[in-house]
């Protein structure tokens, strides 16, 4: 953020969204690309399908809905930064003046725990006021419609320390006798959830607002996916 800069205001426009992506990615293991993970490749269908190496289009024109770009962090999470900056000059080019004032935030660290990104957003708290936050960063719903999540999950660490015998024991002389630390480590995990995923922290769920009515009638009409996720993956069960 060089300085303080000022977000540009449409006449009339009495909203403000901030559109988020970063633009950082995993860390590479060049042994796992079948292309330099630096130079951007397209092919005309996913790698796994056959998929063969195309020339990037030179020209305008249209774009196959199988084709795929193939580099570090391509769709994690370059590609929104591209689409809602190519959506910003094709409305410029077209004259249209947006009803929402917009402001972009593109972070450098989502990939490394976002370090920095508390002290920034308290410290340019005013420059990023706004009404809502749209975070491009997600994947396609399994039905390949389109789609706007009203929530993200987060993240929390936590680091548990379970302490055993002062050295290693030989399980046939020691074992059922000596507590083994990776079992009692695991039962700690384990008692935390019951088997269909709810958590058993006690006042986990103090704070948790109820799924409200209109939520549901959302919810219910989301496409169904589960039955042919699971035969997908060969999974018995969610």
């Amino acid at each position: 953020w060089p300085g303080s800069p000022k977000p540009t205001r449409w006449s009339g426009a009495t909203r403000t969204v901030v559109f988020y992506a970063h633009y950082d990615g995993q860390p590479v293991d060049t042994t796992q690309w079948k292309t330099a993970p630096w130079q951007p490749v397209l092919r005309d269908k996913p790698m796994e399908a056959g998929g063969s190496v195309i020339p990037l289009p030179s020209t305008a024109g249209s774009v196959q809905g199988e084709w795929r770009i193939y580099g570090r962090s391509a769709s994690d999470d370059k590609a929104p930064i591209v689409a809602m900056l190519s959506a910003l000059d094709a409305l410029k080019a077209s004259g249209i003046q947006p009803s929402v004032n917009m402001k972009f935030f593109f972070e450098g660290e989502e990939e490394a725990g976002s370090g920095h990104l508390g002290p920034l957003l308290e410290r340019y708290a005013d420059l990023l006021k706004a009404d809502a936050w749209l975070f491009g960063d997600g994947p396609v719903h399994q039905s390949r419609r389109q789609q706007i999540v009203f929530g993200v999950r987060g993240v929390t660490g936590v680091e548990l320390t379970v302490y055993g015998p002062s050295h290693g024991l030989h399980s046939g002389h020691y074992g059922n006798w000596a507590p083994n630390p990776v079992t009692r480590l695991a039962n700690i995990i384990a008692s935390m959830r019951n088997d269909d995923g709810r958590i058993l922290i006690k006042h986990f769920y103090d704070d948790v607002s109820p799924i409200t009515p209109a939520e549901r009638r959302a919810l219910a009409g989301v496409p169904t996916i589960d039955s042919a996720m699971r035969a997908e993956i060969a999974m018995g069960a969610t």
